[in-house]
């Protein structure tokens, strides 16, 4: 479990395990700002280091799942599982929002015009193509039972974008 952490001045840093949050409370470097997400704030200045955090989403028809990495850790993850009743409300008409991210751009933030069509997924009709390429078909879980290969899960395998920002190694 990680602990949220604001510099003193409410900015946020890197998260840290419970222990060292227990222990910088416990030595009077810290208070606690908020109790759900678990969220300490430093009493003393600190370097304001922090590192590249990726956060990624993967909306499927069943479940919305939504994860923050850095250093090929996760170190955030949701997820909900959708309502599939509303077949049975007389519904008259549907809007659907969508909106689409530039994974290029995410990953390389200087791309510009042709370097666009140069991109890891060159010759893929979409993510999950490139990515089951990439992984050789093979289930990246690590569930050792039998069971179908699919894209997306509802623990801290399901964000496909993700993955394909921080490969599995």
């Amino acid at each position: 479990m990680l602990a949220y952490v604001l510099n003193k001045h409410g900015k946020p840093l890197m998260p840290c395990k419970a222990a060292k949050a227990r222990k910088l409370l416990k030595n009077g470097k810290a208070k606690v700002v908020k109790r759900t997400p678990f969220t300490i704030k430093l009493l003393h200045g600190s370097s304001g280091h922090t590192q590249h955090v990726v956060a990624g989403m993967d909306t499927g028809s069943k479940h919305v799942g939504c994860a923050a990495i850095a250093n090929g850790k996760v170190i955030y993850q949701s997820g909900v599982a959708l309502r599939t009743d509303v077949s049975k409300l007389p519904i008259s008409h549907w809007k659907v929002e969508t909106a689409s991210f530039d994974i290029h751009k995410i990953t390389n933030p200087i791309v510009t015009s042709a370097g666009y069509q140069q991109g890891a997924l060159l010759g893929y009709y979409n993510v999950k193509a490139y990515v089951l390429q990439r992984d050789n078909y093979k289930c990246q879980s690590g569930r050792k039972t039998k069971h179908n290969l699919s894209c997306t899960y509802t623990t801290k395998y399901f964000v496909l974008r993700a993955a394909l920002m921080h490969p599995v190694t």
